[in-house]
């Protein structure tokens, strides 16, 4: 269990590059999630990270013997791995996200990093989910805007969900781009509950939350149609007794709903991973206010054993 009176940052991603075998990231946002946790470790820093555990399909990238890429399933097996589902008094922890006329059953992995940096893995994959959220669990960055949209209110609204499971309260809440951004809907159901109303539940959320952008490109930039994340508001807006455009109005942009935009206009700070991107941010989002912060890495992920140890000799 995570210890009771320490109160952690919340660095929630989409991806996590934690073990080259473990099938939870694709690129750069991924091993700088990762690193940044592995760092948080290192340096006694309470951290607790949340992501989605992906079964890996097509993530394995290799070479035929004709010089062409391809790609085949991971065999990496979530029950065999390092990783360990997550209990509470000896039983696997199962959380319920309440959609429209059903619930979708929850289950998490974790790694303990240091006494207080554990990083959780949540994943749809149970026999009690309908295929489609099962499905979602095949690979990162796979399906169409509904499967998204799935996958973010997992991480987002699950991933409160199982900080409140473990009576974890975090200080702060980081969402590395723009996937984890629903997480505010969870955050103001769990005000609300204590009689604080929608609007200053709202605004107590977004206290707590900072955002960082890691592209301009659209990749990295999800846009929807309106009436598709509509649809996938509504329980949750009934959950709370207001509308679904009160949940989504603040990401609407040029017709359609940002995540990014959404993200921007609910948290209080904002941060670029370079000096050269923070000025793209700054010229791309006018309106907010960005801080640079150049890309660092975990050095004993990346550094040879050899030379690890003459880093941290002496000069002499």
């Amino acid at each position: 269990m995570y210890p009771k009176n320490v109160n952690p940052i919340c660095y929630l991603s989409a991806e996590f590059a934690i073990d080259s075998d473990l099938p939870t990231y694709s690129g750069g946002l991924g091993v700088l999630a990762g690193d940044v946790i592995k760092e948080a470790a290192d340096s006694d820093m309470p951290m607790v990270g949340i992501g989605i555990l992906y079964k890996g399909k097509e993530f394995v990238q290799y070479i035929t013997h004709d010089g062409k890429e391809t790609q085949r399933d991971s065999q990496f097996d979530h029950d065999t791995s390092f990783l360990r589902q997550t209990t509470i008094g000896g039983k696997h922890l199962e959380i319920t996200i309440p959609m429209d006329g059903y619930e979708v059953k929850v289950k998490a992995y974790h790694i303990r990093l240091s006494d207080t940096c554990v990083l959780y893995f949540l994943s749809t994959d149970l026999d009690d989910n309908s295929p489609e959220w099962i499905s979602d669990m095949d690979a990162l960055y796979r399906g169409d805007a509904d499967s998204q949209i799935r996958q973010q209110i997992l991480l987002g609204v699950g991933g409160i969900k199982l900080l409140a499971a473990l009576g974890i309260k975090p200080k702060l809440y980081h969402i590395n781009e723009g996937r984890p951004e629903l997480i505010i809907w969870e955050l103001v159901a769990q005000s609300m509950k204590t009689g604080l109303p929608f609007e200053e539940s709202w605004q107590k959320a977004k206290a707590q939350i900072v955002y960082t952008n890691h592209t301009l490109v659209s990749a990295g930039n999800l846009e929807y149609n309106i009436d598709t994340i509509r649809y996938w508001a509504v329980p949750f807006a009934k959950n709370i007794g207001v509308t679904p455009d009160q949940l989504i109005e603040s990401g609407f942009k040029d017709g359609k709903f940002s995540i990014t935009f959404f993200a921007l206009n609910n948290s209080v700070k904002h941060s670029a991973v370079s000096k050269v991107h923070g000025e793209y941010c700054k010229k791309e989002w006018k309106d907010f206010k960005f801080e640079a912060i150049t890309n660092g890495i975990h050095m004993p992920t990346w550094q040879d054993s050899d030379f690890r140890m003459v880093s941290t000799m002496s000069d002499r």
